[in-house]
Order: structure tokens, then sequence, then C-alpha cells
């Protein structure tokens, strides 16, 4: 397998849809590195690993769009188009390949056995570590520039750092209904797909039969699945996604409670101070106060932002 390399310019804007010659190999890998203010655009049917090495990325999607920093990393769904935007302050490094060139990295490694070996939509807490490491392989296929194959052992590190990252997925997969591994990959593919929308997109009005719609079943199936999978069902996960969020943006100091809360979707004040003290142990203004007093205060974001993913 090869791969190969491209940086994206400060303020540049690079569509994949269009640029064909310098796309993703269609057996192969694109690494790519976005300098401050560049812009990818890549269309469904691949899947990438963004992960951001200082300053925020923006993820958009026709479903909605969200923000991650360094310490994170985001799988994005390789059934959706999306565009990739640094900001100001910072790089991103990228690994962008089909779902079937993934798969064939995924089981180089002897542990596939007991992992997924497809991608999963998601974003992930990660260390620096890992960033700094996705960097160097991308300078490397640019200094080879796809003449050659990859040494066999980047080729294991990036199947197991797979695995690790994907890890927590595989006893998911294994509640999911189905006769074959196969089966259940698909049917937790289609319910993450879901469950990753509600969590970078907590402050969207859903309702069940919309979020049934994108897993491909009807309401009263996709409720009984979502719950045997997850553990919880798809309202109750909602709104933990919405506290979580309120949380972040009160503790960011600039919004007022009740901006914050109206912010992460909640319609009412007393929802909302339930939720928050039934999740925290606290209150949203004790928490607003602490915070102030620790932190101070500092701009907030206009979309939401996700630093690591929401346990299941």
């Amino acid at each position: 397998m090869r791969m190969l390399a491209r940086r994206v310019e400060a303020g540049a804007l690079l569509s994949l849809d269009r640029d064909q010659a310098g796309g993703v190999p269609a057996h192969g890998l694109l690494a790519l590195t976005l300098g401050e203010g560049a812009a990818v655009a890549l269309p469904a049917k691949i899947a990438g690993l963004w992960c951001p090495l200082g300053g925020r990325v923006q993820i958009a999607t026709p479903d909605g769009q969200f923000q991650i920093r360094a310490g994170a990393i985001c799988v994005s769904d390789s059934e959706r188009p999306v565009e990739v935007s640094m900001g100001v302050g910072g790089t991103c490094v990228a690994l962008l390949a089909s779902q079937s060139a993934w798969a064939q990295i995924a089981v180089i490694s002897d542990r596939t056995r007991d992992a997924p070996p497809v991608l999963f939509p998601a974003v992930h807490g990660v260390g620096g570590d890992l960033g700094q490491r996705l960097l160097r392989l991308a300078q490397d296929a640019a200094q080879e520039d796809g003449k050659r194959p990859w040494p066999a052992w980047r080729m294991l590190w990036l199947s197991q750092t797979l695995q690790d990252l994907q890890a927590e997925f595989a006893p998911l997969v294994a509640r999911c209904p189905g006769r074959t591994a196969a089966r259940k990959r698909q049917v937790f593919l289609r319910l993450q797909r879901v469950r990753h929308h509600v969590t970078t997109n907590p402050r969207i009005e859903f309702d069940i039969p919309q979020l049934a719609r994108m897993a491909n079943y009807s309401p009263w199936h996709f409720i009984k699945v979502f719950h045997a999978v997850f553990g919880e069902a798809p309202y109750a996960y909602l709104m933990r996604c919405r506290v979580e969020h309120a949380r972040r943006l009160i503790e960011q100091g600039a919004l007022a409670v009740g901006e914050a809360a109206r912010a992460a979707g909640f319609e009412s004040r007393a929802t909302f101070s339930r939720a928050f003290r039934q999740r925290f142990s606290t209150s949203a203004s004790e928490l607003r106060r602490a915070s102030t007093a620790t932190y101070g205060t500092e701009p907030e974001a206009s979309i939401p932002e996700v630093t690591k993913k929401a346990a299941g």
C-alpha cells in the first residue's frame, strides 16, 4: 500500500471532489497537513482521521458543524461529505482513505479478531504524542512521494493505532444484532453515526423519527436497539450531551447560565437546572461562580466544541 502526501498552505482550499489528480488514491492513503486558515472539502465514501496540533479545527457536514482542539482526534463519517477548516494559530494533520483501504490496514494487526476492522465516526480524546507521530508520518510520506510501498513496521504501527483508537467499540459491536461479525459492524456503524451526530450537534432540535431514519430503523426498533447497545435511550443520551455542552459553556465563563442553557438546546430553565444537578450534583450557578473565580472569562466559540467523545 502506498501513501501520498500534500500540504494545504495557509488560507488555501483543497477540493478533493474536483482535484482528482491529487486526490485520495483508490487503494492507499493520502496524508494532509493543513496550515493556518486552510480548508479541505472531502467527498463521501472517504473516511478521515483529523488531528489538530494547535488551534481549533472546524468540521462541517450537511447535518451540522462542530470544533475540536489539540488533544482530540476526529474520525469523519465516510457516508457524508465533509468540509474541514483550520482556525487561527494552529495546524492539523489528516489521514484519508476509503473504508476498504482502512480495512486492509486494520487486518495487518493480529489484534483485529477482537476489534472492528473499519473506522466508525467519533471524536476521541488522545494525547499530543499521537498527533506528533502522525505529523512525522505525513512528513516521511511527503519525502518518499509515494514512489515505493511503506515499510512493514509503519503499516503495523498504523494498524495497531487504529485498533487502540477504537478498542472501546468492540464490546458495543458485540451487543449489536446480527449473525455474523460483518453484520454486527454494519448495524453498529448505523447506530454510531446517529450517536456521533448527537454528540457533536447537541443543541439542534431532534426527534426520534428523524434519528431513526438516520439509522434506517423504525422509531420503535431504533429505541430498542440503541438502548441495548449503548445502555441508555436515545433521548437520555441527547439530554446528557446537552447538559455536558452547557457545562463547557459555563466553565468558559462567557455566557450567563440561562444563555448557556439555551445555547445547549434547553428551552426550559427548570428542565436544564434539574438535569444539570442530576448529572453533576451541583447547580449551574455554583459552577459558574467557581469557574469565574478560578479561570476568569474567555471568548466563547459560536458552535459546539468537542474535546473528547462522550462516554457510552
